[in-house]
């Protein structure tokens, strides 16, 4: 089993690259809720990791992750219908930058597809930062709001969060590559404060999965 290591930040404000708002089928972006937070569903679909031998830089090797987002709104308070879907294509034009990269400046993901720097003796650590301007609970290890797809698996928070290093979960049949198996993947919500429109300092979430193989 091979251990191989890669961060990818996801997340970048809304566009109008495609000559239209992408919140447009969802009456504008998600609101801020006075009185509480507003529950931030995110689903991280990787539907393919490659590690190419040929292309490697002092002791590492390239590894090309391919994939897209899921993220879900769901709140009785927000004016407009809850459980709306969006892609990342449509919801955010795709930026994924990559931590590690080869180059020194990271690319951003283009045709969601990237390559990155994987440490051979590492872990496979996808780092998803989805922005939004309401705060993402805490989720307990029971809870099932946050999700990690992996192929055409589903991981719950409880299948993700009780999988110790010595008990390996065989994924090769997931991900359409034998030298792969996932040995450990833990989900966690945090947030964080940056810049936005008009140089306000807002609270965006920040959910990060990691994938040990």
């Amino acid at each position: 089993m091979l251990h191989q290591r890669v961060t990818v930040i996801a997340g970048a404000p809304p566009g109008d690259e495609d000559g239209g708002s992408p919140f447009s089928e969802l009456q504008g972006p998600p609101p801020t809720v006075d009185g509480g937070p507003v529950r931030v569903l995110t689903l991280l679909k990787i539907n393919d990791i490659d590690v190419g031998d040929a292309a490697a830089v002092e002791n590492h090797s390239l590894c090309t992750v391919s994939g897209w987002l899921h993220v879900e709104w769901s709140d009785p308070r927000v004016c407009r219908p809850s459980n709306a879907r969006v892609t990342l294509g449509r919801a955010w034009r795709p930026d994924l930058r990559v931590l590690n990269s080869a180059s020194e400046a990271a690319a951003p993901l283009i045709g969601d597809q990237t390559e990155a720097l994987v440490l051979r003796h590492g872990w496979l650590l996808a780092t998803v930062r989805v922005q939004c301007r309401v705060r993402v609970t805490k989720h307990d290890s029971g809870s099932h709001a946050v999700r990690l797809r992996l192929g055409s698996h589903l991981l719950t928070s409880e299948d993700v969060m009780f999988h110790p290093l010595d008990e390996a979960v065989d994924v090769t049949h997931l991900t359409g590559n034998d030298r792969f198996g996932a040995r450990r993947t833990s989900l966690v919500a945090d947030t964080f404060q940056a810049r936005h429109f008009g140089g306000e300092f807002v609270t965006f979430s920040s959910i990060v999965a990691t994938i040990v193989f």
